[in-house]
Parts: structure tokens; sequence; C-alpha cells
């Protein structure tokens, strides 16, 4: 069965309104799916060393794969993906960019320079765990807030040494500061002997993120620069 590209549907929804159908492969494949989701580029200045923390976010609570005619509830997870970039801005190399820092790059970068990156994800792979229900809520009716409240492990992106694993603290809240953005789609698709058909009914708010994410003893107190939030639900017959 063709199940949905959510990854690459959301993504490109956030990133440039546009939401790409995954057909059915028959009648009898039908299904509903919908998920709320939000992302966020969010940043940090230290005031005392100058160095920038850079994080993006993106939260999704999948409400649900269900094939139609089936009983009981559809597969709900909400998830997490949380990537992190710190490094000092004044160290910069010839081509006007930072240099690489000894500390993204073992066995080669400049020792002077100050960087490294960071990642997380929630469920782990092959998983279907989900976060906690009260962890991830987006407010549905008008997508006019969302809230992140949670803690995540968070592994260096180069080198996955299970000793060097980070425990971070995150809560973020998303407030809508634009008005909805439709997205709608329908599609026909006809292989004979068979016929589907397709609906996407999609919105999406411009909105301001803000809070914290904490490790390592810091707090680090972040303003997005881009946020988003956003309800995509697809229906295939």
């Amino acid at each position: 069965m063709t199940k949905i590209m959510m990854v690459a549907g959301i993504v490109a929804l956030f990133a440039a309104s546009l939401v790409s159908p995954v057909r059915a492969r028959a009648q009898s494949d039908g299904y509903r799916f919908r998920t709320e989701a939000v992302h966020a580029d969010l940043s940090s200045v230290d005031p005392v060393t100058g160095y920038v923390t850079e994080v993006t976010v993106y939260a999704a609570d999948d409400q649900g794969y269900k094939e139609s005619g089936s009983a009981g509830a559809p597969e709900r997870i909400s998830k997490l993906f949380v990537t992190i970039s710190q490094y000092d801005p004044s160290c910069v190399g010839g081509g006007g960019g930072p240099k690489v820092a000894a500390e993204a790059e073992p066995g080669g970068g400049d020792p002077d320079c100050y960087g490294r990156d960071l990642e997380g994800s929630f469920p782990p792979k092959d998983s279907t765990d989900s976060l906690p229900e009260d962890a991830f809520v987006v407010s549905s009716h008008q997508l006019d807030g969302a809230w992140l409240t949670t803690t995540l492990t968070l592994i260096d992106d180069i080198e996955d040494d299970p000793s060097q694993h980070i425990q971070a603290a995150i809560a973020l809240t998303w407030t809508a500061t634009g008005g909805i953005s439709p997205i709608r789609a329908n599609w026909l698709d006809h292989t004979p002997p068979e016929t589907s058909t397709g609906h996407v009914n999609a919105r999406t708010r411009d909105a301001v993120a803000s809070g914290t994410i904490a490790f390592e003893g810091v707090s680090y107190d972040l303003t997005s620069s881009f946020a988003s939030i956003a309800d995509f639900q697809q229906i295939s017959t």
C-alpha cells in the first residue's frame, strides 16, 4: 500500500506553502490522514562569549493514518526533530564564513575556533512511541498558538558516541502573527481498471516562537527568525 510522504510534504508546506499529494494505488487503498505541526528557526547569542546558538525545531502530532472502513482509532504519534549549531561568529574563514572548528571535524579544523553541531529526534527509528500527550499542543481551531515542553536526547551529528549523549530540556511557545493561509488540492487518478481520488486541505499561519532550550547546565533564551503553525488533512478514496 502507498502511504503519505509526510516528511517531504510538510517540509514543502512550511518552506514554500506547497503540498505534493500522493495518490493511493487503488480504490481499496482509501485512507484518511491528519497532522498538526510547527516549525521554527531560532537563535541565541551568549552575552559573554558572543557565541551563537542556532536551533531548528520541527514537531508534529500525526493524528492518524486510517484505512477506509477500518475499525478502531487511527494511529497517532507525536514526534520531534531538533538540530543545533553553536559557533563563534568572529572566527571567519577565507570565504567569509565561519572556519571549521576542531570540535566539529575530528582530525581537522582550526583549534582556535569554537563550533559544534548537535541533533536529536523522537521517537527513535522503528519505534511507535509518542511524546507525552501534553508535551506538544496546537490550538487547532484557529491555529493561533502552540506549545512544546519536553526533554530530548542530543547527539553529535558527526560522531554518535553514547557516552557523549546530552539531555536537553525544551520549552517553546508559538504565537500566530498572520492570517490563515489555506492550501487545497484535488486530483483524479485513473489507471485502468482502477480509479482513485485525493483531497488535501491544509492551513498554515506565520508565527513567532520563543522560549528556552537548556543542556549542559546552560539555558539558552531563544527567539525566532521564522516560525509557522500548520494543519494538514488528506483523504484518498
